[in-house]
């Protein structure tokens, strides 16, 4: 397991120590798992991804292009937005997708 990789891992092993917060562990863990099967750390896919994880991922996704960071500028919510639906299907869930788009107030366009 790469670094990148373990801080699912880490952040449920924590989790799990703290009985309050047990029951979230398995969200924490399968945060980083793709839609189509091809995430980490167990390649699990649709439906078999825990709900709570595959919401983290697309709002994940959404805070990390609309917000600064240090190598870069924020991204736009239309350019957000078009990079969820670019990767809805296989990387995010396709409803979970379309709930964050409609909540952020993104528009689709008749290009896409």
């Amino acid at each position: 397991m790469g670094n990148h990789e373990s801080h699912s891992a880490l952040g449920a092993a924590a989790l799990r120590e703290m009985p309050e917060f047990r029951e979230i562990a398995p969200i924490v863990l399968h945060h980083h798992e793709w839609y189509n099967g091809e995430g980490y750390p167990s390649q699990l896919g649709g439906e078999g991804i825990p709900l709570g994880s595959r919401i983290i991922s697309v709002l994940d996704a959404y805070d990390a292009l609309t917000t600064d960071r240090p190598y870069r500028r924020a991204r736009s919510i239309e350019v957000a937005g078009a990079e969820l639906l670019m990767g809805k299907g296989s990387q995010f869930d396709p409803d979970v997708v379309d709930a964050v788009l409609e909540a952020v107030g993104y528009k689709v366009s008749i290009i896409q």
